[in-house]
């Protein structure tokens, strides 16, 4: 465990200090919330260089769990099921150790280098369904504030999907090396993080006011995270864009797998 997961949070959570003329120019149309788990795909695949498929691709007919289950079923000419099937059963002991902390931690991470500078580590972090939606409230404010009494929002859709990328980066990466990249240890990911756990927790238990209190400070650490994310340059913001959706895609490979998780 790292120092800065050994850090006491603050006593509270964040307590600490026209296109041509005569045309009318385009504006963005409000959005709609989708499914937290797409977002979650969506918004990487935006962010890197080349097209990545989506999480809706990775359990469609082309996927190698797809493929194997409809050789298992039909028996498809030419398949060896049995080698497809002990394929995706072999896991290394860094998958099994993610696998671990996953289920019995809530969430896992790991380093993820580049190979020309192996002595740079950037850590990157699973993300949950409640954090996802916590970005895309903060999506949604932003869009609600920029409307106009006709409903269209005056702002470009560039700017609203630069926004949600680094709100995704700001829940995902926690640092360089295992140091945070915030000082503020209001705006650090672990303090981040639980403070989504509380929201909910809050909910639940009928506390509403308390929640959206708590909820609207998390959504101004969360945003200033994403501030610092955007000041990174592109290209680093690209690799750990892929490098999170690699991570993403890994863990659902493994926690498909029966051998990890078995099927009642």
């Amino acid at each position: 465990m790292s120092d800065t997961e050994n850090k006491q949070a603050p006593s509270g959570l964040f307590d600490q200090k026209p296109n041509r003329e005569g045309e009318v120019p385009d504006v963005t149309k409000k959005e709609e919330f989708k499914d937290p788990f797409v977002v979650n795909a969506d918004a990487i695949a935006e962010r890197s260089k080349n097209k990545l498929p989506s999480l809706e691709e990775l359990t469609s007919g082309d996927s190698t769990l797809e493929r194997t289950a409809s050789a298992v079923n039909n028996g498809g000419p030419g398949k060896n099921v049995q080698a497809d099937l002990d394929e995706m059963d072999k896991f290394s002991k860094e998958d099994l150790e993610l696998a671990e902390q996953m289920i019995f931690r809530g969430f896992a991470e790991f380093d993820a280098v580049m190979p020309k500078f192996p002595k740079y580590k950037f850590t990157i972090c699973s993300t949950s369904a409640e954090e996802i939606a916590i970005v895309e409230e903060i999506v949604f404010d932003t869009l609600k504030s920029a409307e106009d009494d006709s409903g269209n929002v005056n702002l470009p859709q560039s700017k609203i999907t630069g926004l949600r990328n680094g709100l995704f980066m700001a829940i995902s990466y926690r640092g360089m090396n295992r140091e945070e990249i915030a000082e503020d240890t209001s705006c650090q990911l672990n303090v981040i993080k639980k403070a989504v756990i509380r929201v909910t927790e809050l909910e639940n238990s009928g506390k509403l006011e308390e929640s959206e209190k708590l909820k609207k400070s998390l959504k101004k650490r969360l945003l200033q995270r994403a501030t610092i994310i955007n000041r990174m340059a592109t290209p680093v913001i690209d690799f750990l864009s892929e490098s999170k959706f690699e991570f993403d895609s890994k863990m659902l490979r493994i926690l498909s797998s029966k051998e990890i998780v078995p099927k009642s």
